[in-house]
């Protein structure tokens, strides 16, 4: 199914960013290996439940590839794409490219296996209390 505006907010949109982790973990990244992380922007698709629904759908298409960091994330792009009609509200770049940390749902942090490692400016136990 296509998410449609049903999920619109009343305000400028539910954005946030999904950026990928290096093969490392996060707290041992520095800034500038943070800002080159690959990361998709969305506009209306931000929320955490949609996000995750996002991940467990890329899950299941990487099946049999799961930790293939590359492969994995094109094939999250493919799924995000899938779901948000027209040319507006989806983007793709590097954290600094299309950094919105400070918007609405601010980042999720993935690894390579497509679960959320982390958030900035957003708990991450807020997170996952709101989702157990």
């Amino acid at each position: 199914f296509r998410l449609t505006q049903n999920f619109r907010s009343k305000t400028m949109g539910d954005r946030a960013n999904i950026t990928m982790t290096l093969d490392k973990r996060l707290d041992e990244m520095t800034e500038e290996e943070k800002d080159n992380c690959p990361s998709i922007y969305v506009h209306w698709h931000g929320n955490p439940d949609t996000v995750q629904m996002f991940l467990d759908e890329t899950k299941e298409v990487m099946k049999g590839r799961k930790g293939d960091r590359d492969y994995s994330f094109a094939r999250l792009c493919q799924v995000i794409g899938n779901h948000i009609e027209g040319n507006l509200s989806f983007g793709v770049g590097t954290r600094r490219s299309v950094s919105c940390a400070d918007w609405d749902n601010g980042t999720y942090w993935i690894d390579n296996h497509l679960n959320i490692v982390g958030r900035e400016n957003s708990s991450l136990e807020e997170y996952k209390a709101n989702t157990q």
